[in-house]
């Protein structure tokens, strides 16, 4: 009888019908921008991004390719012909490492090295090939991009602040997808302000459906920590799991009563 672990270590390796994909699927730049944004031919759920080795859909195919495949990332690019220069990730994991390492720059960080032996280590470092997504540069410029009234980002909006995650909202279909809602979040900062407190407003419960917790959350569940109540307890209050309870608090800061409570 196999273990909960082999079946689940199978299912990891299961390959869907038509995959892998054995020839570079991208005839234009359009395809490859389609493809990172989760949309056209291979089209994923909000957030995610199929893997062209097994056609299963992730967050970010990194882990996924060298502990599955045995593949780098680089010979994954490589192999597809995708740019060297944007990450193999969805939409929302893209900004927020983007978010993560501006906001590390903004607080002084640095490369570890004056900005002469950085250079040089830049110049003595091996280059990587041309992309074979350049070369289809030739096809001509990208296609306008879709405009999209602001009566629509409202009733968005609206639907959010309804009680629905934004990825439940995107699945209408007389809503954008998702390659839409990151291109106006990242070049409208009003829409973008209107929907970070939209999100931050949503219950918890929704929240967490969408994997959207944040500072708000962890504020109250540390208050109520703080109060003496247990984990379950705390995850009874706030609408959620206790596992969601465990993996957002701040670990350093442990009390003896929730200690006792989780053993």
């Amino acid at each position: 009888m196999s273990t909960r672990s082999e079946r689940k270590r199978r299912a990891a390796r299961r390959v869907f019908p038509g995959f892998p994909v054995e020839r570079p699927p991208f005839d234009s730049p359009q395809d490859v921008y389609d493809y990172l944004n989760g949309v056209g031919e291979y089209k994923a759920p909000a957030g995610r991004i199929v893997c062209l080795l097994c056609g299963k859909t992730y967050r970010k195919l990194g882990t996924h390719l060298l502990r599955i495949h045995g593949v780098e990332v680089d010979e994954y690019r490589e192999r597809y012909g995708l740019p060297w220069t944007v990450g193999v990730a969805s939409p929302d994991c893209r900004e927020r490492y983007s978010k993560a390492t501006r906001k590390r720059m903004e607080e002084g960080w640095e490369p570890g090295c004056d900005a002469d032996e950085w250079a040089e280590r830049v110049a003595a470092s091996s280059h990587r090939p041309r992309a074979p997504y350049r070369e289809h540069m030739a096809c001509g410029p990208l296609p306008e991009p879709v405009r999209i009234s602001d009566d629509v980002w409202d009733e968005f909006l609206r639907r959010v602040a309804s009680g629905r995650t934004p990825g439940e909202v995107l699945k209408d279909a007389d809503m954008p997808v998702y390659s839409c809602l990151y291109s106006k979040r990242k070049s409208d900062s009003g829409f973008a302000a209107r929907y970070d407190k939209t999100v931050d407003d949503l219950p918890f419960s929704v929240q967490a459906r969408g994997e959207m917790l944040g500072d708000r959350f962890k504020e109250a569940a540390r208050a109520l920590r703080d109060q003496g109540k247990l984990y379950r307890e705390i995850a009874d209050e706030l609408g959620v799991t206790t596992m969601t309870v465990f993996r957002h608090l701040d670990d350093r800061q442990p009390t003896s009563v929730n200690t006792k409570s989780e053993h």
